[in-house]
């Protein structure tokens, strides 16, 4: 009888030595299993944990690399023409996205004769429309092939001793079925993502593409320009600076196109502001004339 009741005083003395143990010292692994705090005021992430490396190459030939990704936890909702149904494809699983014109022509625009009237009449005005057909191909070669609404954004990187680095704010491309542009303007304004490639060697081909449209950069940072042996300054040639010009008119048109599809596709106020930088850096163009007469038009 007494060794019974020993063995309970002891039995009940471990359980309290072993309760203000655990009171003493916490859990240490429990402690490394706990997320980090987060701070609501910090800095959001400027990378996209789901981001794709690829480019995106648009119908007026401009390239754009970086890191592709979609919306937040959407997929890319495509309508499959030989299964007759809507599929939903993750964007890691695509290997490229083409997009084909299947139809093309002139819209002309109507207005109504009278208020509160249904009879309408011809302006005598027309705009560009457009109808696409989007191929998605998959990683293992397989095809999709249908309509596709979607919008895509792109985080621009540089260069850097880290494998990518954000250069700027992402940019955002729509991919529509169908595609309308302003009024008196031809199809060859109607610019459309032509070309989406997903990829580590996609993302250096885009860069390839995108380095052979700028002008090169003849003076790099720590490497020291040679020596100019002429002493005499040459003569001025007045050719030299139409280069320039047609440049810098290049620019803003293809910045004025971009602009125009972003109208179209519903986002005036973002149309609105690519129309303000095309008129604040490059006032002199024909596509800084034509932005102001857009902006004055709404």
């Amino acid at each position: 009888m007494s060794d019974r009741i020993g063995r309970i005083r002891l039995s009940f003395a471990v359980g309290w030595m072993i309760l203000a143990f655990s009171f003493s010292t916490p859990d240490r692994r429990a402690r490394a299993a706990e997320p980090p705090a987060l701070n609501p005021f910090g800095s959001a992430p400027s990378e996209r944990e789901d981001a794709v490396p690829g480019y995106i190459e648009m119908s007026d030939g401009t390239v754009h690399p970086g890191q592709i990704y979609l919306t937040r936890d959407k997929r890319l909702e495509i309508f499959d023409g030989t299964l007759q149904r809507q599929r939903e494809v993750p964007l890691r699983a695509v290997k490229q996205v083409e997009c084909k014109v299947q139809k093309e022509w002139m819209e002309k625009e109507w207005k109504f004769k009278e208020l509160a009237s249904d009879e309408k009449m011809y302006t005598g005005r027309t705009y560009p429309a457009r109808e696409y057909l989007h191929v998605i191909t998959l990683h293992d070669d397989r095809t999709i092939t249908g309509p596709l609404s979607a919008v895509v954004y792109v985080q621009p990187v540089v260069d850097s001793p880290a494998p990518l680095v954000p250069a700027a704010s992402a940019e955002r491309y729509l991919l529509n079925q169908r595609n309308k542009g302003e009024i008196g303007d031809d199809s060859k304004s109607l610019v459309y993502v032509k070309w989406i490639k997903l990829g580590e060697e996609a993302l250096a081909e885009g860069r390839r593409k995108a380095a052979q449209q700028q002008p090169e950069d003849t003076e790099r940072p720590g490497v020291a320009r040679p020596p100019v042996p002429q002493l005499v300054p040459p003569e001025p040639n007045p050719a030299e600076g139409t280069d320039d010009v047609d440049k810098t008119e290049q620019i803003a048109a293809s910045k004025l196109r971009l602009a125009k599809v972003l109208a179209a596709g519903g986002k005036v106020d973002i149309a609105k502001q690519r129309y303000l930088e095309i008129i604040r850096f490059h006032p002199d163009t024909k596509a800084a004339a034509e932005a102001r007469r857009l902006l004055e038009e709404r």
